[in-house]
């Protein structure tokens, strides 16, 4: 049963990975395997913790609708023990409400399961299981993590307001096998718009602004430069002593609240390395 799974991989959880499921953040520095093996578990205690939810919500629709047709018949009958079902039923709503409770609190926004671990995975191939990521993450409900901005703005005659929800998700930064060094950052501008249409019924509707930072420091050894003519509008280019510094910076706009494609991520990625050339073909280059 996906429920004593759930709350079973919890307690097999070590302290640390409680802590991080039950704060859903981090700032630390790791090896790529070892923020691999301490993010999986919590991966896995996420999706069982998503099919459970699933579970419950089933049953509490079907204890209420028990409970409304225990009542009926108990109205129907007019027998003293026809009490006995609904309260067994309210007993069965309040412990089921109060499990779920505990599995809200302790769900992982899927930022984790679906987008930084695919990540972590290719970040894996590209610098080697030994190298050291410096990473802050926060997979916390960007809706509760903190109170949004707010702000109204007139249309068509009508007020419409505002909340603006600000949500870092990842700022990391790690050398991969060809001595670049890649730092990157997502950072999410959700806003949740309400108002009321001409005809009186309270509308709200939920835009996502995906904000992708990408700075790659490519080693002079290792990389030549493409021509500057060949680069997007979108990528800075600079020199050091040492190394070519790529800067990108790219939104993603969505008509509701969803993660940000990991596609989307490395295709970003790919954008950066389309830009230079090898000095001597690499084996091991993104």
């Amino acid at each position: 049963m996906s429920i004593h799974k759930a709350k079973k991989f919890y307690q097999e959880l070590t302290p640390q990975q409680k802590h991080f499921v039950d704060t859903k953040t981090i700032n630390t520095t790791l090896s790529i395997k070892h923020w691999i093996a301490f993010l999986k578990k919590a991966s896995d205690f996420d999706e069982y913790v998503e099919t459970a939810r699933k579970t419950l919500n089933l049953r509490l629709t079907l204890y209420i609708i028990l409970l409304i047709v225990s009542i009926f018949l108990y109205f129907v009958f007019e027998v003293y023990y026809g009490l006995l079902p609904p309260v067994v039923i309210s007993v069965l709503i309040f412990h089921t409400a109060r499990t779920k409770s505990e599995f809200v609190k302790r769900d992982i926004n899927n930022y984790l399961r679906l987008f930084f671990m695919p990540i972590l995975e290719a970040i894996h191939d590209k610098a080697g299981e030994e190298a050291k990521l410096s990473a802050s993450l926060d997979f916390r409900d960007p809706f509760k993590a903190a109170p949004p901005a707010k702000s109204d703005y007139m249309r068509a005659g009508r007020k419409r307001n505002v909340s603006l929800y600000e949500h870092k998700v990842v700022i990391a930064g790690v050398t991969l096998a060809d001595n670049s060094y890649l730092e990157t950052a997502l950072l999410d501008e959700i806003r949740t718009i309400s108002y009321t249409n001409p005809r009186g019924k309270h509308k709200s509707k939920t835009k996502t602004m995906h904000r992708v930072f990408m700075r790659l420091s490519a080693s002079k050894q290792v990389y030549t430069l493409n021509t500057p003519s060949s680069f997007p509008q979108r990528v800075e280019v600079s020199q050091d002593d040492n190394y070519h510094i790529l800067k990108l910076k790219e939104k993603h706009k969505k008509e509701a609240y969803e993660i940000l494609n990991p596609l989307t991520f490395f295709t970003s990625l790919g954008v950066l390395y389309t830009l230079l050339n090898p000095v001597v073909p690499l084996t091991g280059a993104a």
